[in-house]
């Protein structure tokens, strides 16, 4: 994922980049959307769950978990320890053109997309409200802005 790649890129200060559902696929040899379909989501969350706990106790980690994560407050308490938990917001105009061509997102795959977005995060916006440290806008911007407001902004909080 492009994504993915640029990330590793922007945290050359000495963090590692993990992607808690890339994991999750590696380890069972299955799309997340796979492991829906199969599993089932209860299955997906508790591996989810898991493999979070793992993760959370670790140095120097710049951990990227699916939106559904924070829906788990035992996630929240985990990953909030050892964190700074940052919330990409992203609109949902933005969203939908990100994701139109993109099948593999279980929760995503309706016949009325927008519908389906909008009513996952009414859902969940409180989650994600409660669990963020802090929330960075993502219209517009390109990846290296939006990694140096991250680093500008965490760094003032370690800082005092």
């Amino acid at each position: 994922m492009e994504l993915n790649k640029k990330i590793y890129k922007l945290t050359d200060a000495g963090k590692k980049f993990v992607d808690v559902d890339k994991l999750i696929e590696k380890r069972l040899k299955m799309s997340v959307g796979e492991i829906f379909e199969k599993k089932g989501e209860r299955f997906f969350r508790e591996l989810e769950k898991k493999q979070l706990a793992k993760l959370a106790w670790q140095k120097n980690l710049v951990i990227a978990c699916g939106g559904g994560a924070v829906l788990d407050t035992k996630n929240v308490l985990v990953i909030k320890k050892n964190s700074h938990v940052v919330w990409l917001w992203v609109p949902i105009k933005e969203i939908l053109n990100r994701t139109k061509k993109d099948f593999s997102r279980p929760l995503f795959n309706s016949e009325n997309k927008e519908k389906q977005v909008r009513e996952l995060l009414k859902k969940r916006l409180l989650f994600y409200g409660r669990a963020s440290d802090l929330v960075v806008g993502t219209a517009g911007k390109n990846l290296e802005i939006i990694a140096r407001v991250i680093l500008d902004e965490v760094g003032k909080t370690i800082e005092g």
